[in-house]
């Protein structure tokens, strides 16, 4: 290589230095001025934002198991619906806030509202705070209009409970209630939230674990008086099971039709299964009041009922069984070999016992009866005959045996048991032996 090309050389290699180190100049001096207009032009903005804007864990609700009948028709499901919350962290003047929202909500307990906004403890003022679920049309274009004076206000989409075949399935479907203070301090509610609902009766109770499903997580930024600014889900929510039962809606609906204007309850089960296809308790109420908080009104109107239209008659209700019984009094006179399929009782309209007569329901009689007649047209009369034959704690030891005076042991709660007297009970709680008219009648 000749001594002027070297030269050549050295002189290229001198300019790309200094165009490189022009551009380093003009990108360093771009980067200077790029800070000098965040920190001295923007520098109070960005402090503002700073001091004001906050990252926030907000809940996805669940949505709660959807239950169907035996051919997959929906008895309980989810719709949308829009609930007003407030962050009592972003209020600093809650009878202001309360009294401005009275003027867009009807019937707005101002007062409940300062007392759970004051009772809040400090490390839980973050956790929106429930004032109204299912807002209407014309109250959301209210609050959403005057939201500039609402600070704090926070109006959620969450799933609410919804029944289509309310009265028909109230007592079997059951229906929610909001979670107690009590409840809240059990580790079985350590998931909940003091506006959370929880199945208070029928399937909604039973299931109430696998028909909650699992909360997801959403971070979200606010700014100072609690508006959202960005959000991003950073845990799904995980929807409930679904339950399938063995109701049948159609029959469970015809029986409801026919019982509706009477008192008491009907059960219709598969003989062959044991499955229960309908169960149906008269009078009957609308579980979708409780969908939300149920109003004094409506709650009132219900509870004061003379009739108890709340109680489940087929699993709460004590009562005597009738004629039903006499199955049960024909197998223990057989198996203590006190009759034969062939004894014959006459039947003459009624029994006589000392003075007193026990009527059959047929009062000309039926003339002579045998067992498998008795059972046929139900005579009184015969199992008067057997009564008297049967000690009392005979007749309760095969009640037991069939199961009476015990819980059937169906998945629903607040089942009652039944009742079995016995010459043991009576003498302890009225202290007195049993008479044989005691047993007839």
């Amino acid at each position: 290589m000749s001594v002027l090309d070297l030269k050549a050389k050295q002189d290229q290699i001198s300019k790309n230095g200094k165009i490189i180190l022009l551009i380093i100049v003009f990108a360093g001096s771009l980067l200077l001025i790029r800070l000098w207009y965040l920190q001295i032009i923007k520098g109070e903005y960005f402090n503002q934002l700073s001091k004001n804007n906050h990252i926030r864990v907000r809940r996805i609700r669940a949505l709660r198991g959807i239950i169907y009948d035996r051919k997959q028709k929906i008895l309980a499901d989810n719709h949308p619906g829009f609930n007003l919350s407030i962050i009592p962290e972003n209020i600093s003047n809650i009878e202001m806030v309360s009294t401005e929202l009275s003027k867009y909500l009807a019937d707005l307990d101002q007062k409940d509202i300062i007392n759970r906004f004051n009772i809040t403890p400090a490390h839980l003022k973050y956790r929106p705070l429930k004032i109204r679920n299912n807002l209407s049309r014309d109250e959301l274009a209210l609050l959403e209009t005057h939201k500039v004076d609402l600070p704090g206000m926070l109006i959620e989409v969450e799933p609410i409970r919804s029944y289509p075949f309310d009265r028909q399935c109230a007592h079997l479907i059951g229906y929610q209630g909001f979670i107690n203070e009590q409840e809240l301090e059990q580790p079985s509610y350590a998931s909940y939230y003091p506006d959370d609902l929880v199945g208070r009766s029928g399937i909604e109770a039973q299931y109430e674990e696998l028909l909650r499903g699992t909360d997801g997580k959403r971070q979200v930024e606010v700014n100072a008086v609690g508006r959202e600014l960005h959000s991003r889900v950073s845990k799904p929510a995980i929807a409930g099971s679904n339950i399938t039962l063995t109701i049948d809606i159609e029959l469970q609906s015809y029986i409801h039709e026919l019982m509706k204007d009477m008192v008491g309850s009907a059960v219709a089960i598969n003989p062959h299964t044991g499955e229960i296809l309908a169960m149906v308790s008269t009078p009957s109420f609308s579980n979708n009041l409780f969908a939300t908080r149920i109003s004094q009104e409506d709650w009132q109107k219900i509870s004061r009922d003379p009739l108890h239209p709340l109680q489940n008659r087929a699993i709460q209700g004590q009562y005597p069984p009738g004629s039903t019984f006499k199955v049960i009094m024909a197998a223990a006179a057989l198996e203590d070999n006190i009759v034969t399929p062939q004894t014959i009782f006459p039947c003459i309209g009624y029994y006589r016992l000392g003075n007193s007569k026990f009527r059959c329901w047929n009062k000309y009689g039926h003339g002579k009866v045998n067992l498998s007649r008795s059972l046929k047209e139900s005579c009184d009369v015969y199992y008067y005959n057997l009564a008297c034959k049967m000690p009392i704690d005979r007749i309760a030891h095969y009640c037991s045996l069939f199961g009476l005076g015990e819980k059937c042991g169906i998945n629903l709660p607040q089942e009652k048991p039944g009742f079995i007297p016995t010459s043991s009970w009576k003498l302890k709680r009225f202290h007195d032996q049993w008479y044989r008219g005691e047993t007839l009648s």
